[in-house]
């Protein structure tokens, strides 16, 4: 099953039982029947933990930050 504007390239095979999300992109044979999204298209499960680690990565750099001053901080003293 395809949604609406799935791009595929050429001789790539899609086994029975995939189905793969709107606006999606398929680069390369789809062995594994279950859904997929994104571009390149991967594992739907993957691709909403991928966007779940995108959302957070404002605040994973800002705790960077603050570790790395911590850490000059320390080892100006």
């Amino acid at each position: 099953m395809l949604g609406g504007q799935v791009g595929i390239v050429g001789h790539v095979q899609l086994s029975d039982g995939v189905m793969v999300s709107s606006q999606s992109g398929v680069s390369k044979s789809l062995t594994k029947s279950g859904p997929y999204r994104g571009s390149p298209a991967i594992p739907m499960q993957e691709y909403h933990h991928r966007e779940v680690l995108v959302r957070k990565l404002e605040k994973f750099a800002e705790k960077l930050k603050a570790l790395e001053a911590k850490l000059s901080l320390s080892t100006t003293l």
